[in-house]
């Protein structure tokens, strides 16, 4: 399957409206059957939608009108034929009593059906305080031969998520994001890391920019089993910064070959484009790989999974993979 990894440039809405949907359809061009959006997506679109993100950073515990996003990403799924994960958006939540919000996930197939509702199940001591209301379900969806698991933002850095996910059949996990400043070492210990301790792919899609008083500065990256990878460095493709930075500062003269030369996609693997107010990693997935990977090395086979079935279904839900 060919995937799209849209990295979006924060600025005025209508500006973000316009690369957003240009991006997409680059995306779709270029063949890409699953599109991957950047956290807040739904926010950064339209006035209201900030506004109600400027309230959350302010910590306004108060209802605001919000858009119809919701129908707008399902037309865009249908116009150019993809499944679409329009990143996340901040919803007002809770009630007139007790207001808060919600970091919401939505995915949409080519035909504009939803097919999930992800939301974010865990939040921080900061997102607690502004009003963050957490889900306590995770959903999965089937996109031609793979399973998407959505981790939603933060949930990045609570490896039961990923780990549940997986555990209930997931081979691709997909991570809307905005990563607030920018250290390597903390976004590896993310995303780079899920996927290796759960031997799948893995899609990082980051806002970058101003907003709220944050300075957005994340790396856009996709990721596999370190087996299958140039140099078994774990990346299939990130804007080359993000894997020199890691891989010539630090281990100089013994870097592997494969990843001294600068590629933002990984040599056979699919090419990155380029537009106003955007990046895009366009990546080719194959099912059968990781099937490989896990004859080579089977790490569902060294877990107790008697444990997680006494422990997590309580929380989370059951099953394996």
């Amino acid at each position: 399957m060919r995937i799209g990894v849209v990295e979006l440039e924060v600025g005025h809405p209508e500006t973000n409206l316009r690369a957003a949907r240009r991006a997409l359809e680059a995306c779709a061009a270029e063949g890409c059957r699953l599109v991957l959006f950047p956290a807040y997506l739904g926010n950064v679109l339209s006035e209201e939608g900030m506004e109600v993100f400027l309230r959350f950073r302010r910590g306004e515990l108060t209802r605001a009108a919000f858009p119809d996003w919701e129908e707008l990403f399902s037309r865009w799924a249908r116009e150019t034929g993809v499944y679409l994960v329009g990143g996340s958006v901040l919803v007002p939540a809770g009630s007139e009593a007790s207001p808060g919000y919600a970091n919401l996930c939505p995915a949409f197939s080519p035909s504009g059906e939803v097919l999930l509702r992800q939301l974010q199940t865990h939040a921080d001591a900061e997102e607690r305080e502004r009003g963050l209301v957490t889900g306590d379900e995770l959903g999965r969806f089937s996109a031609e031969g793979f399973v998407v698991g959505p981790v939603v933002s933060t949930d990045v850095r609570v490896p039961e998520v990923s780990r549940v996910h997986c555990l209930l059949g997931a081979t691709l996990l997909v991570v809307p994001s905005a990563v607030p400043g920018y250290s390597p070492w903390a976004q590896l210990a993310g995303l780079w890391q899920e996927v290796q301790q759960n031997q799948v792919f893995g899609a990082e899609a980051c806002l970058v920019g101003e907003l709220g008083g944050l300075s957005f500065r994340g790396r856009t990256a996709v990721f596999g089993p370190c087996e299958m990878t140039p140099g078994k460095s774990g990346f299939l493709a990130g804007f080359s910064s993000f894997y020199r930075d890691l891989t010539l500062r630090y281990m100089g003269d013994e870097t592997p070959p494969e990843l001294q030369e600068p590629w933002d996609v990984a040599p056979g693997r699919g090419t990155a484009l380029t537009g106003e107010g955007y990046r895009i990693l366009v990546v080719d997935l194959d099912p059968a790989e990781l099937r490989a990977t896990w004859q080579e090395y089977d790490i569902f086979g060294e877990l107790n999974l008697n444990l997680y079935r006494r422990h997590l279904p309580e929380v989370y839900g059951g099953g394996e993979r």
